[in-house]
């Protein structure tokens, strides 16, 4: 981000800079309800498919495991 803040000179422009952030920031708070909505159901089985139990998440409880 401070690439885009140097001047010709080669010192930075407080004030692209300050510019930029508060644009990424507003970019950002906007787009994380989007980004909550899809990553949510992703880390819900997180610690299901960490354990190895995928297989049996579609199955009933009542049912008995075969082997």
């Amino acid at each position: 981000m401070l690439a885009y803040a140097m001047r010709h000179d080669g010192h930075i422009d407080p004030k692209i800079t300050l510019a930029r952030y508060m644009f990424n920031m507003a970019l950002c708070e906007s787009f994380y309800p989007a980004l909550q909505r899809v990553t949510a159901p992703m880390d819900r089985f997180q610690s299901v498919r960490a354990a190895g139990l995928t297989p049996f998440l579609n199955r009933p409880v009542w049912e008995p495991k075969t082997p």
